[in-house]
């Protein structure tokens, strides 16, 4: 009895040399992509509004990044998730921009920022108020032919640009639930 190889692994292997030069290829890309996202932090720690005495920008893996005012407790995150080659390339879920509200008070910090965010026109597609979020935006995809908007950091500043414009709504704020 002989054993015959699939049409799909035949050409895996009499196209091996050009297989690995990919593989390669997508190692690189994925150091590379990573890097582009936390370049992230440069970019929102070079905005006027930032300091570092009143805000932290925090690291949650490869995939998210949000920053939080230190007398919030870290308890209110405005960042973005799923930013992973999947998600802002391929066929996956896209990644989004968030308000997000955690802790043993997350109810309350909701509804307060509910409130605050419910009514104004700059937010009105992307409030939530469901698990936790309170705003959710989703990032564009981007295609091969979009490769320049997407390497000449327009996607990192549509990100800036939710990051900033939500932390300036509420950071003169004093959310009474953190109280």
């Amino acid at each position: 009895m002989s054993f015959s190889f699939s049409e799909e692994t035949t050409f895996i292997i009499q196209n091996w040399g050009t297989i690995e030069k990919l593989l390669n290829s997508v190692q690189v890309f994925k150091n590379e992509f990573i890097k582009f996202f936390w370049s992230l932090e440069d970019l929102i720690r070079a905005k006027e509004w930032w300091s570092d005495e009143e805000l932290e920008f925090n690291k949650v893996g490869q995939p998210q990044v949000y920053l939080s005012r230190k007398e919030w407790l870290n308890s209110i995150w405005i960042g973005v998730e799923r930013f992973t080659p999947e998600n802002v390339l391929g066929a996956s879920d896209p990644a989004h921009c968030y308000l997000w509200v955690t802790g043993s008070k997350a109810s309350f910090l909701a509804q307060d920022l509910s409130t605050i965010f419910k009514d104004k026109e700059e937010f009105k597609d992307y409030f939530v108020n469901r698990g936790g979020y309170v705003l959710k935006k989703f990032l564009s995809k981007y295609t091969e032919e979009e490769f320049q908007d997407f390497g000449s950091d327009d996607a990192l500043q549509k990100i800036v640009y939710f990051m900033e414009t939500v932390y300036l709504t509420i950071k003169d704020y004093k959310i009474t639930s953190l109280t």
